[in-house]
C-alpha cells in the first residue's frame, strides 16, 4: 500500500464508480429520448472536456482526488442549471426529462460535496 499522498481516497473511488454508472444510465436515457424525438446528439468529446483531462494528468493522487471532486461539483451544478432551464420549457419532453432527472442530479451533487469535504486539506 502506498503513502497517503499516493493513494486515491476511498470516498473518491466510490463516487467515481457511482457517477460512471449514473452517466451510462443518463446517456442511455438521453439517447432514448433523442431517438423518440428524432434528435441527433453530438458524439465528439467537447474541447473543454479535453482541457480538463489534460490539466488532471500531472497531479499526484491526493491532488487529483481534490481536483476531481472540485470538477464534479462544478459540472453537476451546471447540469442542474440546464435541467432547471428545461423545466421552464414550453415542450413537454424536456420538462418530463428534467422532472425525472433533477432529483438524481441533486443527490449526486450532495455526494460530490461530501466527497470534496473529505479530500480538502
Amino acid at each position: 500500500m502506498g503513502s497517503p499522498s499516493k493513494d486515491t481516497r476511498p470516498e473518491v473511488k466510490e463516487f467515481a464508480q457511482a457517477i460512471a454508472a449514473f452517466r451510462l444510465e443518463q446517456i442511455a436515457r438521453l439517447q432514448e429520448v433523442a431517438r423518440a424525438e428524432n434528435v441527433t446528439l453530438p458524439e465528439d468529446k467537447q474541447l473543454g472536456h479535453q482541457v480538463v483531462l489534460e490539466n488532471l494528468e500531472p497531479l499526484d493522487f491526493l491532488a487529483l482526488s481534490r481536483r476531481y471532486a472540485e470538477i464534479q461539483v462544478q459540472v453537476l451544478k451546471q447540469e442542474i442549471l440546464g435541467y432547471q432551464a428545461a423545466e421552464r420549457s414550453s415542450d413537454e419532453v424536456p420538462i418530463r426529462l428534467a422532472v425525472e432527472t433533477l432529483p438524481q442530479f441533486q443527490d449526486r451533487l450532495d455526494a460530490a460535496r461530501i466527497m470534496l469535504q473529505a479530500v480538502e486539506p
